[in-house]
């Protein structure tokens, strides 16, 4: 069990090591995307960047799903844009949709191989399988011909000209993940051990900060790098204007943005044991050297660039923990790490995700599901 003062360092040092940024003019970036909108590559880790020149912009916003983005996401994707379009060009976000393309061949082939017993025989059942290339596909608002807004809905009023061109559809798979995040198979295994539900079976959802940090590292390998990420899930919404809540001054200087402020997990939460942190309370154990695991909502968060890389790193080493549990806690216990929060009633309640309805939720049902905002369904959002 590794002490924490070493482990801080360790942290520390993944910070001051990181790359400094630099900036390109606007007419390299756009013949540099130009360049990647169709290409694809396996994931590199973030400190692998020597082949590409880096480019850094302000923000990216992060749209997770679990398909081809249908009618639904798209108008999202469109309203989000119109709103960020009224900033000036500096802080006009990028915005992505990181999408899980994983068949139940992907599901089950790793599933199986984590829960053979033996490490040895593990690592063989792993190595045979064969990883895909992720994609990275650059995609123009213009061809967003069917998602018309519907002004008589208060969330499209006073929004304006959509003056954003691009967006990015990132496409990976759970092997790809796993190929990068080895730590996910004992925190499967550990799912299993102390769930033992249909539950942990979806590592898309179980373990987001693997994932996010996928998304991270082939954006990064790609030489686009954001100061602040935000993280939406795709069932939920805001009920107001995006890029006022994005741009908030309570948000500057921020390294981690959660629905609530972030909670200390109970010693009787069966998935505080879902966990590889060094440093925390090990199961049965009350010594007051270790520390305390934390919980976050997670429909929507927001991330520095700093904290992420600090993220990365731990995840490399093997070190995370039940999805909502793994920021947080890191979050909790690096003393850099300053925290932020917001109330859930500027976010519309849950409804079903795209993937529940085999990726066809209209536009029609979205707006369906929007409209009660203002009356009473925002107050439901309670478990994000």
């Amino acid at each position: 069990m590794l002490p924490m003062k070493p482990l801080l360092l360790c942290l520390w040092a993944a910070i001051f090591t990181h790359s400094h940024p630099t900036r390109e003019s606007s007419n390299s970036q756009a013949s540099r995307r130009d360049r990647d909108s169709t290409a694809s590559s396996p994931p590199s880790p973030l400190t692998e960047q020597a082949h590409t020149t880096e480019i850094v912009v302000e923000c990216a916003i992060v749209f997770r799903s679990h398909c081809e983005p249908g009618p639904a996401l798209r108008r999202r994707l469109l309203r989000w844009s119109k709103s960020i379009s009224a900033q000036p060009p500096k802080k006009r976000c990028d915005i992505w949709v990181s999408t899980d393309m994983s068949n139940d061949t992907d599901r089950f082939s790793m599933k199986n191989a984590a829960e053979i017993s033996g490490e040895t025989n593990r690592s063989l059942a792993f190595e045979e399988i064969i990883e895909p290339p992720q994609q990275v596909i650059r995609r123009q608002f213009v061809n967003m011909t069917t998602e018309r807004p519907d002004l008589s809905n208060a969330m499209w009023k006073n929004l304006s000209e959509n003056k954003i061109e691009n967006w990015w559809l990132h496409k990976y798979t759970v092997v790809n993940a796993v190929k990068h995040f080895p730590v996910l198979v004992l925190l499967h295994r550990r799912c299993m051990k102390t769930l033992d539900w249909g539950y942990c079976d979806i590592w898309a959802r179980v373990f987001q900060t693997e994932f996010v940090l996928l998304w991270l590292s082939e954006a990064s390998s790609r030489g686009m790098t954001y100061e602040k990420i935000w993280v939406l899930q795709d069932d939920v919404e805001f009920t107001g204007d995006p890029a006022a809540f994005l741009h908030s001054p309570k948000f500057k200087d921020v390294d981690f943005i959660s629905p609530h402020p972030t909670v200390q997990v109970p010693r009787h939460h069966v998935a505080r044991h879902i966990s590889t942190f060094p440093f925390v309370h090990p199961l049965g154990k009350n010594d007051s050297g270790y520390k305390d695991m934390y919980f976050a909502g997670e429909g929507i968060r927001g991330y520095s660039r700093a904290f992420l890389t600090v993220l990365h790193k731990e995840m490399l080493l093997g070190h995370s923990a039940w999805s909502e549990f793994a920021a947080p806690t890191l979050c909790n216990h690096i003393s850099f790490c300053k925290q932020a929060y917001f109330a859930k009633t500027t976010f519309s309640a849950r409804w079903e995700w795209e993937d529940q309805t085999d990726c066809a939720l209209t536009s029609i049902e979205l707006e369906k599901k929007m409209d009660p905002w203002f009356q009473f369904l925002s107050s439901a959002w309670k478990d994000v």
